[in-house]
């Protein structure tokens, strides 16, 4: 194939598809193909990938572990691997490394679900907030479609209350504004 034909195969999906089935390419991880399509992560969905990486990352030293011991338990000898370690120091060294994993595994799933939770809290936080909002809206309309108090000026009912009563014993300045107040809402 030449490269112009290797090219043009790499261009078109299916083909690519195809080939990733077949195993002739290799096939990319979920999370990295994810940016490719413009998806964002949250800390939740980070926090689920490093728990999926960890458990490959386990799995991997557990059929290695299974591995090494149908090995040493074929043998029955002490085999040297390498300047320093045995056989059986290597399989212990390895049953370290799985534990390690497992407790790194359980500290992520642990990371995981707190930042679940603390997910939850804050949209039970927003869904409080937007309640209260919508209450608060709904007082405010219902203030706004009530009918406000008129406006009384006190110079206006003052003359009023001149031409009527003449010159009041508490002044018909003073009344007026009392009347005025009254009316508008300022006093109790």
């Amino acid at each position: 194939m030449t490269e112009q034909q290797t090219i043009r195969k790499l261009r078109d999906p299916v083909a690519v598809h195809v080939t990733m089935l077949r195993g002739e390419i290799a096939v990319p991880p979920l999370a990295e193909l994810l940016h490719v399509y413009g998806a964002t992560f949250s800390d939740l969905d980070a926090a689920n990938i490093e728990l999926a990486k960890a458990r490959a990352e386990a799995t991997k030293w557990e059929r290695l572990h299974d591995e090494l011991y149908a090995e040493i338990a074929s043998e029955h000898r002490r085999d040297e691997y390498g300047e320093t370690e045995t056989a059986a120091e290597c399989v212990g060294r390895i049953i370290r490394e799985r534990e390690q994993l497992r407790a790194q595994l359980a500290e992520l799933t642990a990371d995981r679900d707190e930042i679940h939770r603390a997910l939850l809290m804050t949209t039970d936080e927003r869904n409080r907030g937007d309640r209260e909002l919508h209450r608060l809206r709904a007082q405010l309309d219902e203030y706004e479609r009530a009918p406000q108090p008129p406006h009384v000026d006190p110079d206006w009912l003052a003359n009023v209350i001149r031409t009527v009563d003449g010159d009041h014993a508490m002044g018909a300045g003073t009344l007026a504004e009392k009347i005025a107040d009254a009316i508008n809402g300022r006093t109790k």
